[in-house]
């Protein structure tokens, strides 16, 4: 192999690769986060192996309904705090108290959101009205959400500081614990699925707080820092808005799914969506070490996203490929009627990543540059375009026609990205 024109062994490509995860912070952040990433996916995937194992399709269903849900009311009960502690953490003077700040808040906001769903449950989904019924199921699910909302703040504070370490670590722990409680909890049905999922997310936050108080000097306080709300607030709001809207249709989609179409379809489509999860890591990962540097030297932006780009170039490509060519035969892990269901799925899913990465970048430059209006009308454009789409094309491809919905809408989100920064996003691949 060639690295800057000179023929390496593969004892010589390591080295230089060691030299440059040594060196560069945003390839050591995102070797980092994609590996903590993988490792959350990867034990998810034998955490869904193993359920499918010990329990029917259709409890499967609910549980993965349950757990979109839960990841909207995360999402909106982050207000965007995770974006400003990456944006503002590391050069604050005071980030003990940025960082409690953003949990009182968060906190604050969860159980908010959590009681509005509780109460509108009937309305927003009859199907699991057992957790308003259930005072005990009432409480749990709030004390989960607080702690789901929490875990996504903490990771937040790692990426910050540029030391995604932490990040691999806590979700190795997160992973073990989440493939060993459904073992246990059998007898709940989808219920025990949702409970060994945040049952694994409150040991991942222990062990955040634990290492943020070993390596940050971090102490845990009800205060408020007023600077902070002040210079963060309208960054906070207007990403959060932004991502909340744009990220609408892939956490519905699980629902709709199963009030259209059922449970089994909707077991199908969430194994698909899990594996091209694992190729989603890629951008996603590339894009938040993105973030972080940009944050921290603002300067040297630009060549940052070259840098960006052409990292994700030669991971994404490979994957998509190995999809193609042996996803049928992965699927196969969880069931030939997996397989026969949700090949299809899968290779439209993966798709996604290609233009997933180009929007990644557009909005990381966004972020960067504070067009937060542009970037609030662009997010907003899209989830309508998308929307409209999944309501077209599902009575007439069902499930398929969910996935091809998703890949037109990444598709020209990514177009206006690619109109907007064309200097930034086209001008890495030719220079």
């Amino acid at each position: 192999m060639k690295i800057k024109g000179k023929d390496l062994s593969p004892v010589q490509m390591a080295k230089e690769l060691w030299s440059l995860f040594s060196r560069d912070s945003l390839f050591r952040n995102s070797v980092y986060l994609m590996l903590s990433t993988a490792v959350m996916s990867g034990f998810g995937f034998i955490f869904w192996v193993i359920t499918t194992r010990f329990y029917n399709s259709e409890e499967i269903g609910f549980a993965t309904a349950l757990i979109s849900i839960t990841v909207v009311i995360s999402s909106w009960s982050l207000f965007g705090l995770n974006s400003a502690l990456v944006r503002y953490l590391a050069q604050s003077p005071k980030p003990n108290r940025v960082i409690n700040t953003s949990l009182l808040i968060v906190s604050f906001t969860t159980i908010v959101a959590s009681v509005i769903y509780l109460f509108g449950i009937d309305y927003f989904s009859p199907s699991f009205h057992l957790l308003a019924e259930n005072p005990l199921y009432a409480v749990l699910f709030i004390l989960f959400m607080i702690a789901v909302s929490l875990n996504s703040l903490t990771d937040s504070v790692f990426i910050a500081y540029r030391l995604s370490k932490y990040n691999l670590i806590v979700y190795t722990f997160f992973g073990f614990t989440k493939i060993a409680l459904p073992l246990f909890l059998i007898a709940l049905g989808s219920y025990g699925i949702f409970f060994s999922y945040t049952g694994a997310v409150i040991v991942s936050l222990f062990l955040s707080i634990f290492f943020m108080i070993r390596k940050f000097d971090y102490h845990p306080q009800m205060v408020l820092e007023r600077d902070f709300i002040k210079k963060a607030s309208r960054f906070s709001a207007a990403t959060y808005s932004a991502g909340f809207i744009s990220s609408l249709p892939g956490y519905l989609a699980p629902i709709f799914i199963l009030n259209e179409l059922g449970a089994k379809d909707s077991a199908y489509f969430y194994m698909a969506t899990t594996i091209a999860g694992l190729i989603y890591i890629i951008p996603q990962a590339i894009s938040q070490s993105l973030f972080a540097e940009g944050s921290f030297q603002e300067k040297d932006f630009a060549t940052f996203v070259k840098r960006a780009i052409k990292l994700i170039a030669i991971f994404l490509i490979p994957s998509i490929l190995f999809v193609f060519l042996f996803g049928r035969y992965v699927l196969l892990i969880f069931g030939a009627e997996y397989s026969a269901n949700s090949y299809k799925l899968l290779q439209v899913m993966s798709l996604i990543s290609i233009f997933m990465a180009i929007s990644l970048i557009g909005s990381t430059i966004m972020k960067i540059k504070h067009q937060m209006k542009s970037f609030i009308a662009i997010s907003a454009i899209y989830t309508v375009f998308t929307v409209c789409f999944i309501y077209i094309l599902t009575p007439l491809y069902g499930t398929l026609g969910i996935a091809w919905a998703l890949l037109g809408g990444q598709a020209f989100l990514s177009l206006c990205y690619i109109i907007i920064y064309r200097k930034h996003l086209i001008g890495a691949f030719i220079r």
